[in-house]
């Protein structure tokens, strides 16, 4: 705004704190006549009004040049008629507009809270014992730490407090609470699992100790801890029991039998077609764990107590050969029969082992309906490990069945 508004000729100047007379109530606050002295002069109206409170305001040429600042500027008529001190336009700066009063029908209320501490701490003296506990508050979790008088620990840093634990325990509490001049500590916190106290002395006798705290196990700590615990038994357990491994049986192709078998296994089967005794097999199992395996008939200890489990060496081929036939009588109706003949491949003298066919799994090689049920479960077999009791048979973990009247073919059998 221009300041001719801002005047009139009630208003009083002064330069240098002096009155002026009635010649100086002029409709401008700067006066450019000489003022008593050599140069024209601002009063100290137009000084308290123009230049602006806040210092770090831009100054412009403007200013510059209004407030006389040049003293060649001033009287002098020789420059530029719009840079001469007496033609430069005065407008002092507007004044901040007030901020608008609140709405009263619109009242904010901010609700105080109270503040929180980061740490909750708790140092207790229990028969020279100093239990300490820190509650971290924003996580809800407590970290504690036990100091006997008898650990190595209190041993290292008793010579700082003439080795009185109970006085150990009183300046440790005070400076916790932040109330100790010559002990300053600070709680840092390392990890997940720890915090740690650091306790700082400044003095002839200086010393910086820091006090490690454990995490204090939570409910889930400790059923992560038990569950841990557990599946490290169960670990034991199995690989003294065999059950960290399993039995399977997988059936290999005829051009493979090389890599499971020592011999010659095609061969001696095709050879056996055209013997003299000529003989056809349908089945075999080639036993390639670590251990000696027991193959019984899974009727053992049920119906037929005379068939008994036999014994299926490792690296050994087990070979079966079953017939079944439909018989027919007019007095006796009809019934099926069949025989089972097993018998171990070649060994290493090139032979059969394990005596007579009939002598593998003896009294399983003749079935009849009439008397033996089922023919489904009869030609089930189970292998099994030796003398296993039968508490610690777990199905195609240490035990396995197969029923082999319906396999064909070779398998091996395998233990990992």
């Amino acid at each position: 705004m221009d300041i001719s508004e801002t005047n009139d000729e009630t208003r009083e100047y002064h330069y240098k704190g002096k009155k002026q007379g009635e010649g100086f109530n002029y409709i401008r606050i700067r006066e450019y006549q000489s003022c008593g002295e050599k140069n024209d002069c601002c009063t100290d109206e137009f000084l308290n009004d123009y230049i602006p409170h806040d210092f770090g305001t831009f100054v412009t040429w403007k200013d510059v040049l209004a407030c006389g600042m040049i003293p060649e500027q001033r009287t002098n008529p020789h420059i530029r008629e719009d840079i001469q001190f007496q033609n430069i336009p005065i407008e002092l700066p507007e004044a901040p507009s007030p901020a608008p009063a609140p709405d009263p029908s619109k009242h904010s209320v901010i609700q105080a809270e109270p503040i929180h501490p980061q740490y909750t701490i708790e140092c207790e003296y229990h028969s020279d014992k100093i239990d300490l506990k820190i509650r971290k508050n924003c996580d809800k979790i407590n970290f504690i730490r036990i100091i006997d008088s008898k650990d190595d620990f209190w041993k290292e840093i008793s010579k700082y407090f003439q080795n009185d634990f109970k006085k150990f325990h009183e300046l440790l509490d005070l400076s916790l609470k932040d109330q100790c001049d010559q002990i300053q500590s600070e709680i840092k916190h390392t990890d997940q699992t720890q915090l740690m106290i650091s306790l700082r002395h400044e003095g002839m006798l200086s010393f910086h100790i820091n006090i490690i705290l454990e995490k204090e196990q939570d409910r889930i700590d400790v059923m992560e801890q038990q569950l841990k615990l557990l599946k490290h038994e169960a670990k034991v357990i199995k690989n003294a029991c065999g059950l960290d491994r399993r039995l399977k049986i997988t059936k290999i192709e005829e051009e493979d039998y090389h890599k499971y078998y020592q011999y010659d296994l095609k061969k001696y089967i095709d050879g056996q077609r055209y013997h003299q005794n000529p003989q056809e097999y349908d089945f075999g199992i080639i036993n390639k764990t670590d251990f000696i395996l027991e193959p019984s008939p899974k009727e053992y200890d049920r119906k037929i107590h005379h068939l008994r489990s036999s014994r299926f060496p490792r690296n050994t081929c087990m070979l079966f050969s079953i017939k079944i036939t439909l018989q027919n009588h007019p007095a006796s109706g009809s019934w099926t029969d069949g025989g089972c003949k097993a018998t171990f491949g070649l060994g290493s003298n090139q032979c059969i082992i394990g005596g007579p066919e009939d002598s593998l799994l003896p009294g399983w090689n003749q079935f009849d309906s009439r008397r033996m049920g089922d023919l489904d479960e009869y030609y089930v077999m189970n292998i099994t490990f030796p003398k296993l009791p039968d508490f610690m048979k777990i199905d195609n973990v240490n035990t396995l069945d197969i029923d082999i009247y319906k396999m064909k073919g070779i398998y091996i059998i395998t233990y990992e």
